[in-house]
């Protein structure tokens, strides 16, 4: 429980919330933790946010094995993309970008078309100096702009700031959406062409299903060896 209450993630959104935290999101990292632990994961792809949670997973992971004496559960590590590991919100640039987010205009979904794209970056927030300049503490919006276009097209972002710091914030949101729309309107197509198969789909979450029930019976019938329990999950 005092793991759970330290957690950032937790205590960021619960600020958010004018309501009372909820039961889901004060035992998502215990959620998360079961995820990676059931399946003996040893690497995650994680957000910069999620690192904490990993902690957790590892805590619980090497109490298991020094308990029982054992080593049964590796210690997962992080995967993490060197740049763009976390991508702001388009509205405050503090925030993290996220679907949960009440303004639509705060994100840009995978499903978002060209218009909408164009629509969301040029009317993103920027600060009041106009020039293209890197400074996440001073200047977070322009600089999750900039983050979002060198982790897209692949540049450093001192390129980036080379090339355009002579550009004025509309141009440079112009050139931004084009590249956006690039990468993200193809992904759209194809999830719209999957999302109208549903035979598809649903066949293959159910092979998908059946893999991991088959991965989750042998982790526990193994956990329930080494705590000495009776094996009831065949």
């Amino acid at each position: 429980m005092s793991w759970l209450k330290l957690m950032t993630q937790y205590k960021e959104k619960a600020k958010q919330s004018s309501q009372f935290p909820t039961l889901g999101l004060f035992a998502y990292p215990t959620l998360q933790a079961a995820d990676i632990l059931l399946y003996r994961a040893t690497t995650v792809p994680v957000g910069d946010d999620q690192k904490q949670h990993l902690e957790l997973a590892r805590h619980i992971a090497t109490t298991f094995n020094s308990q029982y004496e054992c080593d049964f559960f590796p210690s997962p590590r992080e995967l993490l993309t060197p740049n763009g590991a976390r991508i702001m919100s388009l509205r405050n640039g503090m925030v993290k970008m996220s679907k949960s987010d009440v303004s639509d205009m705060s994100r840009i979904n995978l499903s978002d078309d060209a218009d909408t794209i164009l629509r969301k970056v040029t009317k993103s927030k920027t600060d009041s100096s106009g020039t293209v300049a890197y400074d996440p503490i001073n200047r977070p919006e322009i600089s999750n702009l900039i983050t979002i276009f060198s982790t897209i097209t692949n540049r450093s972002i001192d390129d980036i700031v080379e090339e355009y710091s002579s550009k004025n914030y509309r141009d440079f949101k112009l050139l931004l959406a084009d590249v956006i729309i690039a990468e993200i309107t193809p992904i759209g197509a194809e999830l719209k062409k999957l999302m109208d198969d549903s035979s598809y789909l649903q066949q293959v979450l159910d092979d998908g299903a059946l893999v991991a029930k088959e991965i989750a019976q042998k982790t526990m019938q193994e956990v329930s060896k080494l705590v000495g329990i009776s094996d009831s999950l065949r």
